[in-house]
């Protein structure tokens, strides 16, 4: 569980890391660093999502054999 919210606290401090960039950087590739980045925290998301699914899978299972 530890694991799971250090994830996602990291994630959030990208994403406000982004905005303070976009907002005071202003730089012509700007916007597209900003849209790799939000494509990458998508990507990011869908697969720490299943991930922890599967963790959550294996554990019960884990314990239903004991």
């Amino acid at each position: 569980m530890k694991m799971k919210f250090v994830d996602v606290a990291v994630s959030i401090i990208f994403v406000l890391a982004l905005i303070v960039i976009y907002f005071f950087w202003g730089c012509k590739l700007d916007l597209y660093i900003t849209l790799l980045a939000g494509v990458v925290i998508v990507i990011t998301g869908i697969s720490k999502y299943v991930q922890y699914k599967k963790i959550k899978k294996l554990t019960s299972e884990e314990e239903t054999e004991q």
